[in-house]
């Protein structure tokens, strides 16, 4: 009898000293995950400090809850390639991550929701390329700029808001989204890189802040959505790269404002733009910049003879075939009034 006392207090003690022991994590379905069994890591230090970056995921689990701590360092970074390839469905990062690593996710064909934390301020290149089924993301304002093909070809995506703060999207970083619908780009953005939104078929809600200095070839280019779409164009542009808006099917109307001095070949084959705003500034229309639009109105700030001066390259027959209203007549054909020419 003593003796099988002893052996049910020699278990009750075991009992709850493991009952003690800390948890890396809980999954979902309540399994304990020990960091040193289900992540990889390597310990990176500056002068004043020391902490954690997560480089890899051995686990089996797909709903993923990083830890704030590892083996008592601080986790402050993603490393590249940590998840690249993995069937996770769902990640958790705690509030000290501040940077996630080139590739972290790539080709997370099962990824659905992440939670992006507060303090993120890095959000490098291709981190969540190829994430077919992301369907949920929030990007917090500590982040200064989209990293290259960061969501490209995340099918899933409807609507992105990049936070105040952000003053680079670069290149092809939302390409191919082809269900985006929505983008809210905020007055802090100068650089919009090229293919950033390119093939986004669906895109109809968007807009370009005035503080937009570079838009890069091809950006918006290939978007094919029904929805009608007027853009304007800010003096503050320094530069729209060849064929930025090339068929763009949704937009319907293009205002330059007062200060533009060149209409770069940008537009060509956008197939519904009938109308564009063009004002005294502009001295050259280059080759393309209008063809294959259909165009049929274009509304000039300045004289009939002060259009006669601008320098329009080759390859605008839709520019040539418009009717083109001034300030003291237009040129063409006003189907509303029959067939008067103003004066050339």
């Amino acid at each position: 009898m003593k003796r099988e006392n002893r052996i049910i207090s020699i278990v009750l003690v075991v009992m709850m000293l493991f009952s003690f022991i800390p948890t890396a994590y809980i999954a979902s379905e309540g399994s304990v995950l020990e960091p040193s069994n289900c992540f990889t890591y390597e310990v990176r230090k500056s002068d004043a400090e020391e902490w954690g970056v997560i480089t890899g995921y051995t686990g089996s689990e797909t709903e993923i809850v990083i830890p704030n701590q590892i083996d008592g360092y601080v986790v402050k970074e993603i490393g590249e390639d940590a998840f690249a390839g993995t069937e996770v469905v769902q990640i958790t990062f705690p509030e000290t991550i501040e940077k996630i690593g080139a590739n972290a996710f790539d080709c997370c064909a099962a990824l659905t929701e992440i939670n992006v934390p507060s303090q993120l301020n890095e959000l490098e290149d291709y981190v969540f390329n190829n994430c077919f089924q992301l369907k949920s993301l929030e990007i917090h304002s500590e982040i200064k700029e989209i990293g290259s093909r960061c969501f490209y070809n995340c099918d899933s995506l409807t609507e992105i808001v990049i936070p105040n703060g952000v003053w680079r999207i670069k290149d092809s970083a939302f390409e191919s989204c082809n269900e985006l619908i929505k983008v809210e780009i905020p007055d802090t953005v100068t650089v919009i890189e090229s293919f950033a939104f390119y093939g986004c078929s669906k895109l109809s809600d968007y807009t370009i802040p005035d503080s937009i200095k570079e838009i890069g070839s091809y950006a918006f280019a290939n978007i094919m959505a029904a929805a009608e779409h007027e853009l304007f164009i800010s003096t503050n542009i320094e530069y729209i790269g060849s064929d930025a808006f090339y068929g763009n099917d949704g937009l319907v109307s293009v205002t330059f404002q007062e200060g533009v001095n060149v209409i770069s070949s940008a537009f060509a084959y956008c197939s519904n733009l009938k109308k564009v705003t063009i004002p005294l500034s502009v001295v050259r229309i280059d080759s393309h910049a209008l063809h294959g639009t259909g165009l049929e109105k274009v509304y000039y700030s300045g004289t009939c003879a002060e259009w006669s001066e601008i320098e329009i390259l080759t390859y605008n027959d839709d520019l040539e075939d418009a009717l083109i209203y001034c300030s003291d007549g237009y040129y063409g054909v006003d189907e509303s009034v029959g067939d008067i020419e103003g004066s050339r």
